[in-house]
């Protein structure tokens, strides 16, 4: 990640994803060597729990001491990494993301409704790492808007 408190910002305030971890830069040479990194480097992360049911980690880590280059990347570059991310009330989130000024990918900015009740736009987090962002509803007669992991996102009761 470029910054820890931009991260911890958007995943928690804007997305509901509570991550937490140490303000503070750690030194670990068993890290670096693992990662590749020069001795010296030092490292903080964040973590945490995607909502729903399949309670699946995420983690962030940022590096101090080595030369970084922004990571961006288009949705459609080959390899390019995306995440995917369940939410609930999509319209009143993307609302809130445009006026913070997050970046978003999709054309005009729109969400898309890709029918059977499955929304999506795509974002970019301030990591420039794209993220689409998702809500599925019920639909008459479909079942209940659970679906691709089935998490619950922001505002899960």
């Amino acid at each position: 990640m470029e910054d820890a408190d931009a991260t911890r910002a958007f995943y928690t305030g804007k997305l509901g994803i509570e991550l937490t971890g140490a303000s503070a830069f750690s030194k670990d040479p068993a890290m670096m060597q693992l990662v590749g990194a020069p001795a010296g480097t030092e490292f903080r992360k964040l973590s945490g729990v995607m909502p729903g049911p399949q309670n699946a980690a995420i983690e962030f880590t940022e590096f101090r001491g080595v030369p970084r280059t922004k990571f961006h990347l288009r949705v459609r570059d080959p390899g390019a990494p995306a995440m995917a991310i369940q939410i609930n009330d999509e319209t009143a989130t993307i609302g809130q993301m445009k006026a913070a000024g997050v970046n978003i990918l999709s054309t005009n900015g729109e969400i898309v409704d890709f029918g059977g009740g499955t929304h999506t736009i795509f974002v970019e987090d301030p990591n420039g790492m794209n993220l689409e962002i998702f809500e599925r509803t019920a639909t008459q007669g479909k079942g209940g808007g659970q679906g691709k992991g089935g998490g619950q996102g922001k505002d899960a009761k």
